[in-house]
């Protein structure tokens, strides 16, 4: 089987999943191949634009979402807000496919233009 997860759908869920207190605002994903494109505004403690890059692939038979760069303005992101981050948007795509399909053992991931494509 394969599904496909689109970016407006990503866009959509990914406010839900920001914890409550979390300093970031206005996130935004962007699917390009095989790259992830985050932006948003950092409130605190680095008031800023956020902007973030990350891959998807599969892990133990989850979708994992690795962060490969991410800055406020030209700041590097700190690494405990970078794990924070990295978090959320796992749990973002792996609450999204188990609401729409179970539990499942993905075989692949594939980030393409505008949509994430998942077999399993």
């Amino acid at each position: 089987k394969k599904i496909e997860i689109t970016q407006d759908e990503i866009n959509d869920a990914l406010n839900t999943f920001v914890p409550t207190g979390t300093p970031v605002t206005d996130l935004k994903v962007k699917l390009e191949n095989g790259k992830i494109i985050v932006t948003g505004k950092m409130l605190n403690p680095f008031p800023g634009n956020l902007s973030a890059e990350a891959t998807v692939s599969n892990v133990d038979k989850n979708a994992v979402i690795k962060i490969q760069k991410a800055a406020v303005g030209s700041m590097p992101l700190p690494g405990f807000l970078l794990a924070s981050l990295e978090s959320t948007a796992n749990q973002a795509i792996n609450s999204l496919v188990q609401k729409n399909y179970g539990l499942v053992t993905i075989k692949s991931v594939e980030v393409q233009e505008g949509k994430i494509v998942v077999n399993f």
